[in-house]
């Protein structure tokens, strides 16, 4: 009988693994989906609600807390202070990074404080507004969240706090203004569809004003009640007086709710699950059938374990050894094969194909050294000539100098094509010893400073208060620093900032190069110190390099002992940095001017 191929073998495993999984899930379902698991159901959620509403009251009273201490701050001699003080003081509040938004308001309802400052608005009458009237005029002054007054923007609660004088007195109002987003609900609650309870919809319902929020979309945007697909069905459950139960919407489909009130906003809380699914998902678990269970399925799963491990180590190790070879650039030695007769077609493939790589990459780089080497000469001699040209005409002014800098540019990407053939030959030389970085930085600054202000980018050097030293070869490392300086500033906005940082880490000093620009797209980000590479951005024409830069600079680096990394967020910026050993010299004041 001919044997099963590996194919054959994990088909079948898999197959037979599908049918007995299918089996025990049928069984399992029709012993134990019942009335008796709705109720189960019930009394989980209606434990889940109850805790969410206690996060929420727990969040607003830590905020009210917060304001209220602030408030105690605020006074001095039985007056409120200046203006200048009073912004002194919220400026340097906890509240300053906790509210977006925070208000110093008399008792006649005029604006003698804010934060942040907004034109127009110190001075301004605020008695007018309802929500402010009605702090001000409230004959029993109670501090509480005010909810959002407004629909289709996100949600924003605005807490109160009076502002009393040492008798007792009221002399102003502190108002500050939260954002509600969904870390004023607990994690589970926003992830609940994911979860247990598959198609599960919370909400957070304003029955005064017919408003809501649907809690598992990220953007808490209050939103009239009518216009949601469920509007109709919330509104249904808001008027029945069970805390839980099963409603019909308009299309028939019958969902099982859940509800709480959450009193100091005078919110509902509402969670639906499709009644099907409530049933599907949810299990009464009996003690025996539990345990009967648990065994197959452990069992069944080691079983499919050792033999889908079995069967697949075989191609484990041979993309364990093609890993290796691609991640040690050794493409000379093949990988061998198992004794599996599947597996030796693949891997003679894979070593032809590792061989014909080798031979691209040898001749690729041949190629690049003998054209590099034969290109600067004559580009010398060019270079020279046009420096002796004295131009007649603006016109030819002009064509010299765009010849000028185009031998430049060239010189420099030959200048990357030899280091590149070297760092491939192994032939690499570095000159190194200790130098004060920050001399060294400096002198990177005063030649990049004209290119910078050719592309209106301002570049801004945080120096620290002490002398770092590092082991370093001094061309190579402005080379480096310069090249990331130079990406920096090409990918920045026109007007816009790159800083550079030196900082001590335990025995490590770290030179960080900060942008704000258009930051590395994600799919990009393995490739980025590879040669040649570059991103598809739609970068203008003029910002396109050759690749080399960052694959060199890296290299530089850990010739060098140290590590080059990033990090970056598309459409914010990057940050580029690199990591060398302190160095400990007592001659700190001479080595600083060794550069």
């Amino acid at each position: 009988m001919k044997s099963l191929t590996l194919t054959n073998k994990i088909q079948l495993s898999l197959v037979a693994g599908f049918f007995i999984a299918v089996g025990f899930a049928v069984l399992i379902i029709h012993l134990l989906v019942g009335r008796e698991m709705l109720k189960e159901f019930w009394h989980s959620n209606q434990h889940e609600v109850e805790h969410i509403l206690n996060h929420l009251d727990a969040s607003f009273k830590h905020d009210q807390r917060l304001l209220e201490n602030q408030a105690l701050q605020l006074t001095r001699d039985n007056q409120l202070l200046s203006t200048d003080e009073l912004i002194h003081e919220l400026g340097h509040s906890s509240g300053r990074y906790y509210f977006s938004e925070q208000l110093v308001i008399t008792t006649g309802g005029t604006v003698v404080a804010d934060l942040p400052r907004k034109p127009g608005r110190l001075g301004a009458d605020y008695s007018r507004k309802p929500y402010i009237n009605h702090v001000i005029k409230s004959p029993a002054f109670i501090s509480e969240p005010i909810g959002p007054r407004s629909t289709n923007n996100p949600v924003a609660i605005d807490f109160h706090a009076p502002i009393l004088n040492s008798q007792g007195d009221l002399v102003g109002i502190l108002t500050a203004r939260k954002p509600f987003t969904t870390q004023d609900v607990p994690s589970y609650a926003l992830h609940s569809a994911g979860n247990r309870h598959t198609h599960t919809l919370s909400f957070l319902l304003d029955g005064q004003q017919q408003k809501l929020i649907e809690v598992i979309d990220k953007q808490t945007i209050l939103s009239p009640l009518t216009q949601h697909p469920q509007g109709a069905l919330l509104h249904k459950i808001q008027k029945m007086p069970d805390q839980q139960g099963r409603a019909k919407d308009l299309s028939g489909r019958v969902w099982v709710y859940t509800k709480g009130y959450f009193s100091p906003m005078g919110w509902l809380y509402i969670s639906l699950t499709p009644e099907k699914k409530a049933l599907e998902h949810i299990y009464k678990a009996l003690i025996t059938f539990s345990c009967v269970l648990v065994l197959v399925l452990l069992l069944l799963a080691a079983l499919l374990h050792i033999s889908i491990k079995k069967h697949m180590t075989p191609l484990q190790d041979i993309i364990t050894q093609l890993q290796a070879r691609m991640r040690e650039k050794n493409t000379t030695k093949p990988i061998l094969a198992p004794d599996e007769p599947e597996f030796q077609p693949l891997v003679a493939t894979f070593n032809e194909l590792l061989r014909e790589r080798e031979l691209q990459e040898k001749n690729k780089d041949e190629f690049l050294a003998t054209i590099s080497h034969e290109l600067r000469t004559p580009l010398t001699s060019i270079k020279g000539a046009l420096a002796f040209i004295k131009p007649d005409t603006p016109v030819q002014d002009r064509l010299l100098d765009i010849a000028s800098r185009n031998t430049d540019r060239a010189a420099l990407l030959i200048s990357d094509l030899l280091d590149l053939a070297a760092i491939t030959k192994g032939e690499l030389r570095l000159v190194t010893d200790v130098y004060d970085l920050s001399f060294l930085i400096d002198q990177v600054l005063e030649e990049i400073t004209p290119y910078a202000a050719e592309q209106k980018i301002t570049v801004q050097y945080r120096q620290p208060d002490q002398f770092l030293l590092a082991k370093v070869d001094p061309d190579r490392f402005k080379q480096v620093l310069t090249n990331l300086l130079s990406n920096a500033i090409k990918f920045s906005d026109e007007g816009g900032e790159v800083f550079v940082d030196l900082s001590k880490l335990e025995s490590q000093v770290r030179i960080g190069v900060a942008d704000r620009g258009q930051g590395i797209p994600n799919a990009f980000k393995p490739y980025i110190f590879q040669r040649f590479a570059q991103a598809e951005q739609g970068y203008k024409k003029q910002r396109a390099g050759s690749g080399l830069g960052l694959s060199i600079s890296n290299e530089l680096i850990k010739a060098m002992g140290g590590t080059l990394a990033f990090n970056s967020i598309e459409g914010q910026g990057s940050y580029f940095y690199f990591e060398l050993a302190e160095a400990k010299s007592p001659a700190t004041q001479e080595l600083s001017h060794d550069a």
